[in-house]
């Protein structure tokens, strides 16, 4: 994988975290504070500046009240999406 997948990848899967989280009414500080997350990371994996690891998703999933695989789909479709454009 190339830097460009790597942050194109990061920044899908911040979209999908942002809309989850806005979907369900949540501030940053709201996810980080169910997730156990410094109030910053969430701000962080949003804007792709971080790439959550599989527990991280865990983690979030389970603050969002969701299930994991959902939250993977929609970055995944998000950066399928971005790599046809």
């Amino acid at each position: 994988m190339t830097t460009y997948q790597r942050i194109q990848s990061a920044r899908a899967f911040g979209l999908a975290l942002k809309a989850a989280r806005l979907e369900r009414g949540l501030s940053q500080e709201d996810l980080a504070e169910r997730g156990d997350f410094d109030r910053t990371y969430p701000s962080m994996l949003e804007h792709g500046r971080r790439s959550p690891t599989f527990f991280v998703i865990l983690q979030l999933a389970r603050a969002l009240r969701m299930e994991p695989v959902v939250l993977f789909a929609e970055a995944v479709a998000l950066w399928r999406k971005g790599d046809r454009s």
